[in-house]
């Protein structure tokens, strides 16, 4: 089996006061227009809540603080090259 080359998170994030959803719309790149969740690419030395959790203060600006991390999905491509981990927060 090939070791995974690409591993990748992203997150729901859920308000509970409003009881709205944030997603982030794509500007620029392959899927440019379209509505994604906070995430992105997971570095060599990170592990993957250390990386996704990067990716939401770059994303954001900030860190989320007392919110509950909850794994929904770990999708491996069949090739077993891609790792992508869903999570809602």
């Amino acid at each position: 089996m090939d070791a995974v080359n690409l591993i990748s998170a992203g997150a729901l994030i859920y308000c509970r006061t409003t009881h709205r959803y944030l997603f982030l719309l794509r500007d620029g790149g392959r899927h440019s227009g379209s509505w994604g969740l906070v995430g992105g690419k997971i570095e060599a030395n990170e592990s993957v809540v250390e990386g996704l959790n990067r990716e939401i203060a770059e994303e954001l600006g900030g860190v989320i603080r007392d919110a509950k991390l909850i794994p929904i999905e770990k999708f491996t491509s069949d090739t077993s090259n891609f790792e992508y981990h869903t999570y809602v927060i």
